[in-house]
């Protein structure tokens, strides 16, 4: 592993979904076995990319490209108290060689700077299959922490800004706070997150070029009247159902995960729990769960992860349900599967949210990543991997399980498949008040690791 610094980048944070699928041929990765590192990326199988100005800096979401290229998006952070404008967040991209290191063909020296002249965060990315990487992004008021507006950026995969997309690249809508992007198979854009009036929850969709489309709800966007929901996930990559996921939040002890579908034409699909909202409830012994995550699969059922919690801890909680929004009995014995990481410092309130952050298909089997940990001590990433009827898969880790130590501590906000079996994860590196290896005290540096899967 080692640091790369570049020239100048600023960045964001939200935890949201990748979900890129390849199966190019990539020749073997030695010294690792199935959720190992890849040896081959970096040397040890992760990076960070250093901090500008001391200012910590945390990636957001994570996005594969064709070549095996890693592109990784988020935000460097103002020190805490600081009013000072001059160190106001800036939303950053980065791309990674499939060796680790920083991509000079691209932007800066490998980054991109995204400032609106706000508090701007990009919050999630994906890439087209022609190349051009769409940027998910907020921009709040520096003062505090008003919306301004959601941005949608399209860049050449120079890094350079798209002329033909929005208004010389950057596509804005003051409407709502996007904070999760899925691109359909048309080439259409779809956004979700929560409505700026705080009592409804927003789907939008957008064409190729960045205009609101029409034929979707009502002038481009759905919204739905629901105070106590957020959605922090969204998945089109089908077509139909359009599906987006989050959380319902009665009061603090009922937290549930919520999930909608939507037709092509953006309402909501009637044959999916004959309304087509859906709310789980992660077993009779979970306290809370919520959703940061989901995918609808090739059977047409749908699986979201997030966070369960349990005993006063946090821990992965994954469920399934079929087309018409009943839990998969397959999936689990019920359709939902509560995973415990060993460690006795696993879940409880850590520094970024434990359980899992993403989810992702692969190979008939299911992918959840994110972090466990206690708060400030032991923070690490975290993989599971599932099979169809739910058990863990001991093919995968140890025994379908994989906890990743950074030096320092360690935090998983997405994940995304590469060619040739391998799956990266982006998120951020950290002190630890108890760290023994002179990380502590550090400010967060961005952090990818890869591994085969």
């Amino acid at each position: 592993m080692r640091d790369v610094g570049p020239a100048r980048f600023r960045a964001a944070i939200f935890v949201v979904i990748g979900v890129f699928a390849a199966s190019l041929g990539f020749a073997s990765l030695a010294n690792a076995a199935p959720g190992g590192l890849a040896q081959s990326f970096s040397g040890d199988g992760w990076t960070t990319l250093a901090p500008s100005q001391d200012l910590p800096t945390r990636f957001a979401d994570v996005a594969g490209e064709a070549n095996g290229d890693i592109v990784a998006v988020g935000s460097t952070s103002a020190p805490s108290g600081v009013p000072n404008p001059a160190y106001a967040d800036n939303a950053i991209l980065a791309r990674f060689t499939q060796g680790g290191a920083l991509d000079p063909s691209f932007g800066d020296g490998g980054t991109v700077t995204v400032d609106l002249g706000a508090e701007d965060r990009a919050v999630a990315v994906r890439v087209q299959p022609d190349g051009r990487i769409l940027v998910l992004g907020q921009s709040r008021r520096l003062s505090c922490c008003q919306l301004l507006a959601t941005f949608i950026a399209r860049y050449l995969p120079d890094g350079s800004l798209d002329p033909s997309f929005g208004d010389g690249g950057i596509a804005r809508t003051a409407a709502f706070a996007g904070q999760a992007l899925s691109v359909a198979p048309s080439g259409r854009i779809v956004v979700a997150g929560r409505g700026t009036d705080g009592r409804s929850v927003v789907v939008a969709r957008y064409l190729p070029d960045g205009s609101p489309d029409q034929a979707f709800g009502k002038a481009g966007r759905f919204r739905l009247a629901r105070s106590a929901w957020d959605l922090f996930a969204v998945d089109a990559t089908r077509g139909v159902p359009i599906v987006a996921a989050g959380i319902e939040q009665r009061h603090e002890q009922r937290r549930r995960m919520a999930v909608l579908a939507l037709s092509r034409g953006g309402k909501l699909m009637r044959s999916f729990s004959s309304d087509g909202l859906r709310t789980i409830q992660l077993g009779p012994h979970v306290g809370a769960s919520w959703a940061n995550a989901v995918t609808v699969l090739p059977s047409g059922g749908i699986a979201v992860a997030g966070e369960a919690a349990r005993g006063g801890r946090a821990h992965f909680g994954v469920a399934r349900v079929g087309p018409k929004g009943r839990l998969d009995r397959s999936f689990g014995g019920d359709g939902r599967v509560v995973t415990r990481f060993g460690s006795p410092d696993s879940g409880g309130v850590s520094y970024a949210p434990p359980g899992a952050s993403d989810l992702i298909a692969a190979n008939g089997n299911l992918i959840a990543a994110g972090s466990v940990g206690r708060e400030f001590f032991t923070g690490k990433v975290a993989l599971a991997r599932y099979r169809h009827d739910g058990s863990l898969d001991h093919r995968f880790g140890h025994r379908g399980k994989v906890m990743t130590g950074i030096p320092g501590c360690a935090a998983g906000n997405s994940a995304t498949l590469l060619p040739g079996d391998r799956l990266a994860v982006a998120g951020f590196r950290y002190g630890c008040s108890e760290e023994e290896d002179g990380f502590e005290g550090s400010a967060d540096s961005g952090l990818v690791a890869v591994y085969r899967r």
